[in-house]
C-alpha cells in the first residue's frame, strides 16, 4: 500500500512541476564558432539573400552570445524540436540584445502531426539601437487562421533585413494554461 501511495504522490508532483517549461542556456550550451546554436536550425525559406549566425564570446568570460547578420531578407533561427502548446498557453521571451537594425522574436505554430499552420500575433519586432537592451515580451499562443488547432510550437529569433543583432541570455518560458 505504501508503494501505491508513494507512486501517486510522485505522479502528482510530476504533474505539478511539468506544467511549465523553461528553455535556458540555449546559447551557452553551444560552442564558440558554431553557425547554429545547439538544437536550433536556420529557416531556409529562401535560397539567396539569407544571412548567417555564429556563436561568439559573450559580455562576460563565462557567457556566450549568438550573432545574426542578415542581408537582403530577414534571417530566422528556430528551435529544432517542437514543443507542445495549445491556444491560451503563454510564451515569454527574455533576452539581452545589441547591434543595429531590427530583431524579431516569436514562434511558429503547428497542428498535430507537425503540419505548419498560419497564425496571427506570433512575432514581435524591436528596434536595436546599438546600445545593450533587455527585451521581454509575452505572447498568447493562438490557433491557426483557418481554424486549425495548435498542437506544438517552435520558438525563433531573427535579425530583420540588413541588420546585425547579438542575442545573449536568451530565456524562453512556456506557461501552460490550466486544462
Amino acid at each position: 500500500m505504501k508503494k501505491i501511495i508513494t507512486l501517486v504522490v510522485c505522479c502528482c508532483c510530476a504533474a505539478i512541476f511539468a506544467s511549465d517549461l523553461e528553455l535556458k542556456n540555449e546559447i551557452n550550451n553551444s560552442k564558440i564558432g558554431d553557425p547554429l546554436m545547439k538544437g536550433w536550425l536556420l529557416n531556409q525559406n529562401r535560397k539567396e539573400g539569407l544571412g548567417t549566425g555564429i556563436v561568439i564570446q559573450g559580455s562576460e568570460n563565462d557567457s556566450k552570445a549568438y550573432k545574426i547578420s542578415s542581408k537582403k531578407f530577414p534571417t530566422f533561427f528556430f528551435k529544432r524540436d517542437a514543443i507542445r502548446a495549445k491556444a491560451g498557453d503563454k510564451i515569454k521571451f527574455s533576452v539581452d540584445v545589441k547591434g543595429r537594425g531590427t530583431m524579431i522574436i516569436g514562434f511558429y505554430t503547428y497542428a498535430h502531426g507537425n503540419k505548419f499552420i498560419d497564425s496571427v500575433n506570433t512575432r514581435k519586432i524591436f528596434a536595436v539601437n546599438g546600445k545593450e537592451q533587455e527585451i521581454e515580451y509575452e505572447f498568447t499562443v493562438p490557433n491557426g487562421n483557418k481554424g486549425d488547432l495548435t498542437g506544438t510550437i517552435r520558438p525563433f529569433i531573427a535579425a530583420n533585413a540588413n541588420s546585425e543583432v547579438i542575442f545573449e541570455d536568451l530565456e524562453i518560458e512556456i506557461d501552460y494554461k490550466k486544462r
